[in-house]
């Protein structure tokens, strides 16, 4: 357990959005997180929503990104649950997720455009 609750929050869904459209829109394992063109996405995505967090209370600093990314590049064929969704032919998750850090981040007046664009997307195809 952590004691700061609202920072492990906002890190899951950091995780979350950062591999979740990306998978499901290029259905490829988390790992193409790893290729720059996704990893440009990814980085985009988790550095708007961290910036939500941060305006939430979170202790997400921007120079953690990159590390975070590092991660999941070395995830070896590892699949998220939107992309699985997705194959499927399933609902997925992505106004919990992407709707969240946008919504938030209307709240706090925070720009959240590729959060936005990747929900329109996923939203497009369910």
């Amino acid at each position: 357990p952590d004691a700061d609750y609202v920072t492990e929050l906002w890190r899951k869904l950091g995780i979350n959005v950062a591999v979740n459209g990306v998978t499901a829109l290029t259905d490829k394992p988390i790992s193409v997180s790893g290729l720059p063109p996704a990893r440009m996405v990814a980085h985009s995505i988790l550095d708007e929503c961290w910036a939500v967090a941060r305006a939430e209370g979170a202790d997400l600093p921007a120079d953690t990104i990159e590390p975070t990314l590092d991660g999941f590049a070395k995830s070896v064929n590892g699949y998220t649950s939107m992309r699985h969704d997705r194959s499927l032919g399933r609902p997925t998750e992505y106004d919990a997720l992407y709707g969240a850090v946008v919504r938030f981040g209307l709240k706090h007046g925070i720009a959240t455009p590729i959060n936005a664009a990747v929900c329109a997307l996923i939203a497009a195809g369910d």
